[in-house]
């Protein structure tokens, strides 16, 4: 195993999350992809895999303990994958849509779903263009705000739909509207430089 791939599965195990070899692999060859596009393609601010995986990976991962691992999930403004790629890697029969309307990226994603042979389907659009109420889950990862992302998200789900919501912080008091309300949520710690990450599962009706 290499030493990207060592460190990937610790980052799964330090998440609770079972660290298949299959998985490993796969979440390590994607690394590299998104390392060798983001020369040509600006995919993420990490200046090497390293740091892709000890930051923008790890943050992606974060969400995975609380998703539910069936059903249809958008992943809206994949840009170059995250969350959604990681989580089609994590749960095969998750059936995932990755979201993005800049050709560049989508590309990309294209690219590395056929790649890893990930049944996840790439569509070229932004979240308002998506049908409303198709997903059994949405989630986002720094594209917007919780605040912003809530009602967005929650549009694109059907009744007892999944919002999945990452952040920096915890939600604010009164943050929810009546009609969603806390399911689920994980506190870690960045191994890199110990910053807070939270994720959220949220229930909309």
């Amino acid at each position: 195993m290499t030493d990207i791939g060592q460190t990937i599965e610790h980052l799964l195990a330090h998440l609770g999350l079972p660290s298949r070899p299959d998985a490993v692999a796969a979440l390590s060859a994607y690394a590299e992809a998104v390392c060798d596009w983001n020369r040509r393609v600006n995919l993420t601010g990490a200046k090497d895999i390293r740091a892709f995986v000890d930051g923008p990976l790890f943050d992606a991962l974060t969400v995975a303990p609380v998703v539910h691992p069936r059903g249809t999930l958008v992943d809206v403004g994949s840009g170059g994958g995250l969350p959604g790629v990681p989580l089609a890697i994590l749960y095969p029969s998750l059936e995932v849509t990755l979201s993005e309307p800049r050709g560049k990226r989508a590309d990309f994603l294209t690219f590395v779903t056929s790649l890893l042979h990930l049944s996840a389907a790439v569509v070229r659009t932004q979240d308002r263009e998506l049908p409303p109420g198709a997903f059994d889950g949405a989630v986002a990862q720094a594209v917007f705000p919780p605040e912003q992302w809530i009602p967005r998200g929650r549009r694109l789900l059907r009744s007892g739909g999944y919002l999945y919501v990452l952040s920096s912080a915890p939600l604010a008091p009164g943050m929810l509207p009546a009609s969603v309300s806390a399911d689920a949520s994980t506190h870690w710690r960045r191994p890199l430089d110990d910053a807070r990450r939270f994720a959220f599962r949220l229930v909309c009706r």
